[in-house]
């Protein structure tokens, strides 16, 4: 039940009923009340239109401030010194800055699985691997 509804019910309480006793005066002071709480209600009402509009013009600047940001500077695809893997064993994205790549002992982990999804050893061992292969090939 609506709030117009509710107060559309206590309106028909308060005129069909004897419930005032007849005493003219607080029959006055209840129509009184039931008068404010209809203008309460038609207040509301147009709060709520002006909220929604309100809504819809915020969303519009949102998206034009968005590409605008997008022309301006540009897509979000610049070196911005991270890297994003996929974890192998959930597929999560996994993102770190690109300086660990560098450092010694690293070990990246997902933080949804806890799977290793980069590792510096992995990549030393990868390097010593191609430097024997080169040493093969130099040999021959």
């Amino acid at each position: 039940m609506s709030l117009a509804e509710k107060v559309g019910y206590l309106r028909g309480l308060l005129e069909g009923s004897d419930f005032l006793g007849g005493d003219p005066k607080t029959k006055a002071v209840w129509e009184a009340v039931v008068d404010v709480l209809d203008s309460i209600i038609d207040d509301l009402y147009t709060l709520d239109e002006v909220q929604s509009e309100l809504e819809d013009y915020v969303r519009a600047v949102d998206d034009d401030l968005s590409l605008l940001e997008s022309e301006f500077y540009g897509e979000d695809d610049e070196d911005d010194g991270s890297i994003e893997l996929e974890c192998p064993e959930c597929g999560e994205i996994v993102c770190f800055d690109e300086d660990l790549l560098y450092e010694d002992n690293v070990e990246i982990t997902c933080f949804n699985c806890g799977a290793v999804v980069y590792s510096a050893e992995d990549i030393d061992e990868d390097d010593n691997d191609a430097e024997d292969d080169d040493d093969e090939e130099d040999d021959d």
